[in-house]
């Protein structure tokens, strides 16, 4: 049996393909000399096109959070959560409280509940900002700059 030029340069082409993705699965989860996982590496792992939707979505969760935050924060008014994490003082801070009353106060805690899942929204998004575009820029100064900060949240 002849296997033909094709057939042949096809799985080539395959193997190929096959070998990258290995390569690129294997450079994202790198491991040190004592086989302990080391952090991914942010400038070929997630995927562009994964990266964007995870930027959109935490974009999407954020803006979400934020509209929930203005209608829940309604009782508060004129002050909100913000102005209680800003007190800095306790005495500024049982101000707001004696302003809000109990049902305020009640209000208050719940939005701090709300605010724990809305740092992280925020942050993953400005931390998919900046990784997407030290991916996307042509200098290698401007790569490091964009790569470090996406790494902190």
């Amino acid at each position: 049996m002849e296997i033909g030029l094709r057939e042949t340069v096809a799985w080539r082409v395959e193997q190929d393909r096959l070998a990258r993705q290995a390569a690129r699965l294997a450079q994202a989860q790198a491991v040190d000399q004592d086989g302990r996982r080391t952090m991914p590496d942010l400038a070929n792992w997630p995927s562009l096109p994964a990266l964007r939707r995870l930027t959109g979505a935490a974009l999407l969760g954020a803006l979400i959070i934020f509209v929930l935050f203005t209608f829940h924060d309604r009782p508060l008014a004129p002050d909100t959560i913000v102005s209680y994490e800003l007190a800095w003082t306790s005495a500024g801070a049982a101000r707001l409280f004696a302003a809000w009353g109990a049902a305020g106060r009640q209000v208050a805690r719940e939005s701090l509940w709300i605010d724990l899942v809305f740092m992280p929204a925020y942050a993953f998004f400005f931390a998919g900002l900046a990784l997407t575009e030290a991916r996307l820029a042509r200098a290698p100064w401007a790569r490091r700059l964009g790569a470090r900060p996406a790494a902190l949240p």
